[in-house]
């Protein structure tokens, strides 16, 4: 039974398609999880508050709370481009209405989650890309500059390289294929059409067509595996790197994770390790030493 006045934890994992949120009570016992949309406090800050909130409210409502229980959270939260100066600056400022907030970004939250709090890394493969390592006091990270600049190897990534890919199809640059073929028919196979209607996308919109290129090249599909040969590449070099930083395993996560992993050499296999919690446990560590 909640008693008055009691304390809650709320692990917040905000990234660049989802916001989810974990409520437990001062024991760990999970109460109720939420889920809303995007988060990333560096690209849409705004955005990401709203977000937070709805996503929090759908999960004090799992546990038969309303708003009134906001004063009575602890709040870990990681964001999306929260390692970015201006990101700071605008959660140091935002005038929150919980009891207590500690925030790093959706990085930093996945390594603790991934790790149990101990040392280590993570590559974080999913919209966009990040890798981050956690040794002691120290924080390490990779990538994960913000696409279409950086980000090479993500989800939004793969959808960009589709969208490039089709073009130069249908400027016969390049042999078209089923995968490109059914992408520029979606268009009336009109290369303007496609430019007109991705001139302003999101990197959330590019990454919603990465399914598309992972289902096509599991057909074998001539563009599609060669997009994910240049990812598998991309990816490999950022391993390779981490491990060669630090020597600590490192831990893939993210919705491309499991593909990537499958497609790995032998030599980076043996550099991977199992994920002991996710996300939204390691926002929960974060809660607890919220100031």
């Amino acid at each position: 039974m909640k008693q008055k006045g009691e304390i809650f934890y709320v692990g917040v994992d905000g990234g660049g398609t989802h916001c989810r949120a974990r409520l437990t009570d001062h024991h760990g016992q999970v109460l109720g999880e939420g889920v809303s949309g995007s988060a990333n406090v560096y690209s849409d800050a705004e955005g990401a508050v709203v977000s937070i909130l709805d996503a929090i409210r759908k999960a004090l409502h799992q546990a038969g709370l309303d708003e009134q229980a906001f004063s009575r959270l602890h709040l870990g939260l990681g964001l999306a481009g929260a390692e970015m100066r201006v990101a700071k600056s605008f959660l140091g400022q935002w005038r929150h209405p919980f009891a207590k907030l500690a925030h790093a970004s959706d990085a930093h939250i996945a390594c603790l989650g991934a790790h149990a709090g101990k040392n280590g890394s993570i590559l974080i493969i999913g919209t966009g890309i990040c890798g981050w390592s956690i040794i002691g006091e120290q924080h390490s990270s990779w990538s994960g500059w913000g696409f279409p600049f950086a980000d090479q190897g993500s989800g939004a990534w793969l959808g960009l390289r589709l969208y490039q890919l089709t073009l130069q199809a249908l400027d016969g640059v390049i042999a078209a294929s089923d995968l490109t073929h059914s992408f520029a028919a979606d268009f009336d196979f009109k290369a303007e059409a496609i430019v007109q209607f991705y001139r302003n996308a999101t990197p959330a919109s590019f990454a919603k067509l990465a399914p598309l290129v992972v289902q096509n090249a599991a057909q074998n599909d001539s563009n599609a595996t060669s997009i994910l040969a240049e990812q598998q590449s991309i990816i490999q070099a950022l391993i390779k790197s981490m491990h060669d930083f630090n020597d600590q395993p490192v831990v893939l996560m993210g919705g491309l994770a499991e593909i990537v992993k499958q497609n790995l050499a032998a030599e980076y296999q043996s550099w991977i390790a199992d994920s002991k919690g996710d996300a939204l446990s390691g926002a929960l560590q974060l809660a607890r030493t919220a100031p």
